[in-house]
């Protein structure tokens, strides 16, 4: 299961030349919102008897290839959006 949260389009429109500092701040609630609603999805599949693995929103593992644990266009092949500007999200 993939998650996905649509960052706010007013955020967006402000960026021109580069993120911008709400732009960051609304990237990193939004992160930790899809990292709360994974934890809670875990939650309910795991009481249920089945098996779960919350992956993080945005933990980075490989700072030179800029890798988290697992590739998001990877796990959503029917995604929405392709995730090329950090907006798809577990």
């Amino acid at each position: 299961m993939s998650l996905a949260f649509h960052l706010s389009d007013r955020v967006l429109e402000d960026i021109v030349d580069g993120p911008t500092r709400l732009y960051f701040f609304h990237y990193q609630r939004a992160n930790i919102l899809l990292d709360e609603l994974g934890l809670k999805v875990t939650h309910f599949i795991q009481s249920r008897g089945w098996d779960a693995l919350p992956v993080p929103a945005s933990q980075i593992i490989d700072w030179d290839k800029q890798r988290g644990h697992i590739s998001h266009k990877h796990v959503a092949p029917r995604r929405v959006w392709d995730g090329s500007d950090g907006t798809t999200f577990w």
